[in-house]
């Protein structure tokens, strides 16, 4: 089975689930994942782990990741985007100027409180978010907290609307970004364009676009060199320990961060982890 991690330019228009459907047929493989969903209106950086490197997901799931965004502003849709329902429309003549708009979104930057969009996968009552939105039941989901690392770029479209890169936490919505800049503004927006430009150190400029998914075409990452875990070669003795999942003596490894083991033969058979309270190393991730 293959180990791999694959990155997909998403094009407009289709899901994140899509994407992975389309690998699926062309790998003729069924256990593939993303890490990490784009709604249909973006574009840009998917990444597909592939076979055994899905047990690896979670390693994925916090990374720091860059967006490109227009919004617009003057109105509010429910699903913060324009592809929802006008909610709110501003009762006024003349727009904030530009330097009110970019100084306003700049001031986001750091750590905060954020309150994601109704129309999203978070569960609640153990059902997504959005699927309550669609049936009109009121969903007010709570704050959760987020990091603006970097607001660059700002750019002016037209008198209305605005495009900027963010580089953010992980969990961190874009759309609830723009709905708080035309809330405070006073003015109400919505975004109109999203694309993700890197998720960690992957980038979009490295991905095969969605619809040139093809077999014969594909370069393949390593997801190993991806996450640059420590490695460390053990012994058959060992490795049959590995294989059943036993604790090994800190003594076997460099340091006490997580750590890919491998056996003789290259092979890789587990990450381990630190277990602070019994003082050993302990299986995170079996491959």
């Amino acid at each position: 089975m293959m180990n791999h991690l694959l990155l997909v330019d998403k094009e407009k228009g289709i899901t994140s689930h899509d994407v992975v459907d389309a690998a699926r047929k062309v790998l003729d493989i069924k256990r593939i994942g993303h890490t990490g969903t784009l709604d249909p209106l973006a574009t840009g950086l998917i990444i597909l782990l592939i076979g055994r490197a899905t047990k690896l997901m979670k390693y994925f799931k916090n990374q720091q990741k860059t967006y490109q965004v227009t919004f617009e502003l003057g109105f509010e849709t429910d699903t913060l985007d324009v592809t929802g329902q006008r909610t709110m429309t501003a009762r006024c003549n003349q727009f904030p100027d530009e330097k009110t708009v970019k100084e306003t979104a700049e001031r986001f930057q750091g750590d905060q409180m954020q309150r994601p969009p109704a129309y999203s996968a978070i569960k609640v009552n153990g059902k997504r978010s959005y699927a309550l939105a669609r049936k009109n039941k009121a969903v007010t989901l709570k704050e959760r907290p987020v990091t603006f690392y970097d607001i660059t770029s700002f750019n002016s479209v037209d008198i209305r609307s605005y495009s900027l890169i963010v580089r953010v936490s992980s969990g961190t919505y874009i759309r609830s970004f723009v709905r708080d800049i035309g809330r405070e503004l006073g003015c109400y927006a919505t975004m109109t364009d999203l694309r993700r430009l890197s998720v960690d150190t992957m980038t979009v400029e490295n991905a095969i676009s969605s619809d040139m998914i093809d077999k014969d075409e594909i370069s393949f990452l390593n997801p190993f060199e991806v996450l640059c875990f420590p490695e460390i070669t053990i012994s058959d003795h060992e490795r049959k320990k590995v294989s059943n999942g036993a604790f090994l003596n800190t003594a076997l490894f460099e340091t006490k961060t997580d750590t890919l083991i491998r056996d003789n033969n290259n092979k890789p058979l587990a990450v381990y982890r630190y277990d602070e309270k019994k003082d050993v190393m302990r299986p995170s991730v079996m491959l």
